[in-house]
């Protein structure tokens, strides 16, 4: 076994130290975090109140979800996962909203009481 001189383990120690310094940061930037939608795709519909958005990083990719509607829609970038996830949104509403209320299972019930919290059609 090979024994190192004091500057091959200093080296060695500085790109340990890199590495650690690089995983940390990777660590941090990929941690999930929330953030608030305050308008949705569409002029026909409008918030009632700021839907709750939670984005993850993964990779060099963004999923976000309104966890609550079990909505979710994913991008390259932030702004463009957060603009499908609106548009995701739009469209479950005015499906679901479109339904009887008798032809609807539980699930989308559920669904479509969730997002009648926040959502209303727009009225001219």
């Amino acid at each position: 076994m090979e024994t190192l001189s004091k500057t091959q383990q200093e080296e060695a120690i500085r790109q340990l130290e890199g590495r650690v310094a690089a995983i940390e940061k990777a660590s941090v930037e990929s941690r999930p975090f929330t953030t608030e939608l305050t308008t949705l795709a569409t002029h026909d519909l409008v918030l009632k109140k700021v839907i709750p958005v939670l984005v993850r990083p993964k990779g060099d990719d963004f999923v976000v979800s309104f966890v609550e509607a079990n909505i979710g829609a994913s991008g390259e970038t932030l702004p463009q996962a957060i603009d499908d996830l609106k548009g995701q949104i739009a469209v479950v509403f005015k499906r679901l909203s479109s339904l009887s209320p008798d032809k609807l299972g539980r699930s989308p019930t559920r669904q479509l009481g969730v997002l009648s919290e926040f959502i209303q059609k727009s009225y001219p």
